[in-house]
């Protein structure tokens, strides 16, 4: 291989493809050779993460990547996959625009869809709703896409009182609460990953999807 290839969408601070990175430094590390070349694109929408992307990425010396400060259109993304014959892996987690962006039957969506078919190796999808999940995964089988893995939804736990009912946000990432991982698992609100061990599930809001 001759460099590794990532694309993150919904980037936030660019957490996956910084750590790809670290993973080919470390390996080089490990094997004595030179590190192995990297090309990332990343897409997020607001301003104050792009900006935190660019800073982590200067302290850790990671310089190159495409960073779109824009919402995740699927012209841009298929003009930069085009010119690289490979993409290791691309990680969608744009809120609720994943089903416009991979099953909208503009032309720019079709092509970005070849595109993946052609040159993707591994998608990672973060979906929002029961009906995007099941619709972007039948949509992918259909494409020939095989499914190695999927976390499923639930509604357990929602709590209408706070601002975002996501069994994460309760437990793991409370405001003025302490974290209480143990609490997750009291509550069932987890999926128990053959390789990983126990997932929180994602709550959905009402009238999702």
């Amino acid at each position: 291989r001759e460099q590794f290839v990532g694309v993150e969408l919904g980037a936030r601070w660019g957490t996956w493809g910084a750590r790809g990175v670290t993973v080919l430094r470390r390996d080089a590390e490990i094997r004595q050779r030179d590190a192995l070349p990297y090309s990332l694109l990343y897409v997020e929408a607001k301003s104050e993460h792009c900006t935190g992307l660019e800073q982590v990425h200067k302290l850790n010396g990671i310089q190159n990547f495409t960073l779109i400060c824009d919402l995740a259109r699927a012209e841009d993304i298929a003009a930069w996959v085009s010119q690289h014959n490979r993409v290791d892996i691309v990680d969608m987690d744009i809120e609720f625009a994943e089903a416009a962006l991979l099953l909208d039957a503009a032309e720019h969506s079709k092509q970005l869809r070849r595109l993946l078919r052609e040159r993707a190796a591994r998608l990672v999808i973060a979906t929002h709703s029961a009906a995007i999940h099941a619709n972007i995964r039948a949509a992918l089988l259909d494409e020939g896409w095989r499914l190695l893995s999927e976390t499923p939804f639930t509604e357990c736990g929602f709590d209408p009182g706070a601002s975002h009912g996501s069994i994460i946000n309760r437990y793991l990432r409370p405001r003025g609460h302490k974290k209480s991982p143990e609490a997750l698992l009291d509550s069932g609100c987890y999926h128990e990953h053959p390789v990983f061990g126990p997932l929180a599930r994602r709550a959905l809001l009402p009238g999702a999807g």
